[in-house]
């Protein structure tokens, strides 16, 4: 369902134009590499949630929760001025000027989302870990159908709308993302209220800070190594021209669809092994591993 988030704008800015495709591939390549960088506090959140789950401590899932989303707010913020003013750096990538104006409007306003996805992401994994997966399943098929629907006013001017092209796309792309959120936290808070989650959400816990930290940032720079293999590579498409870079993102996408079925597994995983951490069962924490 994620996926079809991504397949969506490919076919449709595919169907409006390929310089307009070039061009989101290359923004959203360039906002994915910041969004996964920053993904790894949300990551650190899901075995830390299982753990304290299974020893039925709610305060310490509160905890590391709260100081997941701090975490990713400081980072969002730390980013968004290069999502917002990415045209001198994507010119410094080499890529052409036509392409890199198109790119920077789209990053100018889906840059935003930075904020409201990588709350998701960490509302997610809290929701993962408490193996209540068919609700982030849910929302975010309510998010791919969103994308859709706005990407087809907007791209093209359907229903009355102004046709927007690539801007209309950001657009499409900030609707989900906060449509996302709006959905996570409606049902944590209507759901899982004795969690209590958001309560004193100002409040410093530097303690469970640093631990979210010093659990995330490996795998933000693990995350990080992995995606710029292919970021880089939609550099280099970039250098040969609009066409190659329009055929790189279709390719990518088809291939990134395989990878999701994986991805999905090792999420399971890593749940049931914190599951098994958390009630010192070494014998579990092996077979869910395995």
């Amino acid at each position: 369902a994620q996926m079809a988030i991504g397949v969506t704008d490919t076919v449709m800015l595919g169907w409006y134009s390929v310089e307009a495709l070039a061009a989101v591939v290359l923004g959203s390549t360039y906002f994915f590499v910041l969004f996964i960088f920053g993904s790894g506090f949300a990551m650190a959140v899901m075995p830390l949630v299982a753990a304290y789950d299974a020893e039925d401590d709610e305060i310490g899932l509160r905890r590391a929760t709260r100081m997941g989303l701090w975490l990713s707010l400081g980072f969002a913020l730390l980013v968004l001025p290069l999502m917002i003013y990415a045209a001198p750096i994507l010119r410094l990538m080499g890529q052409q000027d036509a392409v890199v104006r198109d790119a920077a409007d789209y990053l100018a306003v889906a840059g935003w989302g930075i904020l409201p996805a990588l709350f998701v992401m960490v509302l997610k994994s809290y929701l993962a870990a408490l193996e209540r997966t068919q609700v982030v399943l849910w929302i975010t098929v309510l998010a791919a159908v969103t994308n859709a629907l706005v990407n087809y006013a907007l791209i093209f001017g359907n229903w009355g709308a102004p046709e927007l092209g690539v801007v209309g796309a950001a657009v499409a792309s900030l609707s989900t993302q906060i449509v996302s959120l709006l959905g996570v936290v409606v049902y944590v808070r209507l759901v899982l209220p004795q969690h209590d989650l958001f309560r004193r959400l100002w409040r410093a816990d530097w303690d469970m800070l640093a631990q979210v930290f010093r659990l995330g940032w490996p795998i933000s720079i693990t995350s990080l190594s992995e995606v710029g293999l292919f970021a880089a590579s939609a550099v280099m498409m970039g250098w040969l021209g609009t066409v190659p870079l329009a055929a790189h993102g279709i390719a990518v996408q088809l291939a990134s669809i395989t990878f999701m079925v994986h991805l999905g597994l090792s999420n399971a995983a890593t749940v049931r092994a914190g599951n098994a951490y958390g009630r010192r069962d070494p014998s579990h924490l092996a077979r869910g591993a395995w």
